[in-house]
């Protein structure tokens, strides 16, 4: 690998974490700003959504999000195209469950933003 892959890799884990802080923290600017005008994603229960949808459900004030964790991450570079495989740990007041991961990022222009991502629960209740 060198020293460009490594940078990019970097940078595509530091979205991931600003991801996940955003939604912690209902903070808007960096989920529209990661996520490709063309997003969508798979959700744990099969839904899927696109970017204005994903950004309100995790927005949502009534989604108060406990914990939003990612661990095992693995990043895979293809061109212009990266992906993300990893474990999620999420809470809310409500739900608790673990997830294998899958986020998918373009290189667009100068940026990387994420063009997909989908989520298979692998238990609940279990941290």
């Amino acid at each position: 690998m060198n020293n460009t892959e490594e940078t990019t890799i970097k940078n595509i884990l530091s979205l991931e974490a600003e991801l996940g802080n955003a939604v912690l923290t209902h903070n808007a600017l960096p989920i529209e700003t990661i996520l490709a005008d063309d997003f969508y994603a798979v959700g744990h229960v099969g839904n899927v959504v696109n970017k204005k949808e994903y950004t309100d459900i995790h927005l949502a004030a009534e989604r108060n999000f406990i914990k939003f964790e990612t661990k095992e991450q693995s990043v895979k570079l293809i061109g212009n195209v990266a992906y993300v495989t990893g474990l999620i740990h999420v809470a809310t007041e409500g739900i608790k469950n673990t997830s294998r991961y899958i986020t998918i990022y373009q290189k667009i222009g100068d940026n990387w933003k994420m063009i997909f991502w989908q989520e298979t629960p692998i238990t609940k209740d279990k941290f």
